[in-house]
């Protein structure tokens, strides 16, 4: 008899854009299996964007994106997003990794895994959010 799967933890992750004067940040769960690719959809919707961009993730000298055809011999190998779970790259609570958006306008954000909550937890539905923008302010679009 097949043992059931169990069902995933969720990550409660805290997603922070960098070098700019005021803080804007949202807080989102999901869960820990989504891949990548997913999880940059999450981000988009989280912050108001609408996906008119290339995208990147990066930790400690890796890079996940959607994979380029015409990447020449000496560019930095890209992993396939679509096939890397997030548990695979952050493990633990207090892991981060870097999520770039628009290499034009280069908006970086600090992801942190801040909490490992079991896929029963109670108020934690995958895909929840929170988030904090400066007094009078709009989502970036």
């Amino acid at each position: 008899m097949a043992t059931p799967k169990a069902n995933p933890s969720i990550y409660e992750l805290k997603i922070t854009l960098l070098d700019i004067t005021r803080p804007i940040w949202r807080r989102v769960q999901v869960p820990s299996t989504i891949r990548l690719g997913g999880l940059h959809d999450v981000f988009q919707a989280a912050m108001g964007w609408t996906d008119s961009h290339l995208h990147q993730f990066e930790k400690d000298g890796k890079y996940w994106a959607v994979p380029d055809p015409d990447q020449f011999e000496g560019d930095i190998k890209i992993i396939n997003e679509s096939r890397v779970p997030l548990d695979t790259v952050l493990t633990a609570e207090g892991d981060s990794m870097v999520y770039v958006y628009d290499f034009g306008d280069n908006w970086r954000h600090r992801v942190v895994l801040e909490k490992i909550l079991p896929s029963d937890a109670a108020g934690s539905p995958a895909g929840s959010a929170s988030f904090a923008l400066p007094s009078g302010q709009e989502p970036m679009h």
